[in-house]
């Protein structure tokens, strides 16, 4: 037990360096910068969903609710989810670049 104590460096005497320890452990302008950026592109994919939405139910001779919910159309509702999910992977790709 002692010696894997001595290799894991818990039992070392070492010192920590001066300017190890006085460095923050968060750097708080990188992480306000991620969280605006993810932000952006959230508003952004969910804009470029909801128009892709807007659209395909414009182009539809019938609704999409009415055909799925009360009709029952289990083979329209596939379609229309995998259509939701080939949109999202495409927004999701143009955002990671």
């Amino acid at each position: 037990m002692l010696a894997t104590l001595v290799y894991l460096g818990l039992l070392a005497q070492e010192e920590i360096p001066p300017s190890a320890a006085a460095r923050p452990w968060i750097d708080w302008s990188l992480l306000t910068h991620q969280l605006v950026t993810a932000t952006c592109f959230i508003i952004l994919g969910l804009a470029f969903f909801s128009i892709s939405d807007w659209l395909v139910d414009r182009v539809m001779p019938r609704s999409l609710r009415k055909a799925i919910d009360e009709d029952r159309n289990m083979a329209l509702a596939i379609v229309v989810g995998a259509s939701i999910l080939g949109i999202a992977w495409i927004v999701a790709a143009a955002i990671h670049g």
